[in-house]
């Protein structure tokens, strides 16, 4: 009774393209969305190692290359240069970001040298003796250079031909308490 039959039909028709409307917008911003994630995909994908896909690419493609990543490169008389990144890249890698995985990598490699420092400590403790084959237990060998733990295990250096995994697996035996 208070509200017109014309008037009802024409707001519920109104109601009605606007709520077709707002579907239509949405399954836009749907497909927007899903376009920008895979252009950020590759983005981050050719981030990862820029410096294999240049050397392998092809003269034309270089090009290319350099002028997606770069907005300026400025090579100066005395052979130095210095570069300004063109968008999406300068965001990607922005002072922000750069900050975050300097301080991403030095958290890394303070754990690593925590982690050398400890199977150092535990290699130092293992003495002969330990060696089930009955080879020699010492684990360098006689006539060679003491481990280099700034570069990482070597192979030949500290464990037999078959692999660290036992190696591994004794030492964190002989840590846990029995």
């Amino acid at each position: 009774d208070a509200i017109p039959l014309e008037l009802l039909k024409t707001e519920q028709d109104r109601i009605g393209r606007e709520l077709m409307f707002t579907e239509e917008r949405l399954g836009d911003t749907t497909r927007e969305r899903g376009t920008i994630e895979g252009n950020l995909q590759a983005a981050l994908d050719l981030l990862s190692d820029v410096q294999a896909a240049y050397r392998s690419a092809p003269d034309v493609v270089r090009r290319q290359l350099n002028q997606a990543l770069f907005q300026k490169i400025l090579v100066f008389e005395d052979g130095s240069l210095t570069s300004e990144l063109a968008e999406p890249f300068s965001t990607l890698l922005g002072e922000d970001v750069q900050k975050l995985a300097r301080s991403a990598q030095r958290k890394a490699a303070r754990q690593r040298a925590a982690e050398r420092k400890a199977l150092q400590k535990d290699l130092a403790g293992l003495g002969n003796g330990w060696n089930k084959n009955g080879h020699e237990a010492n684990l360098v060998a006689v006539g060679t250079d003491p481990p280099r733990w700034s570069e990482g295990l070597k192979a030949h250096d500290l464990v037999e031909l078959s692999g660290l995994e036992p190696l591994t697996s004794w030492v964190r035996s002989r840590r846990s308490p029995s």
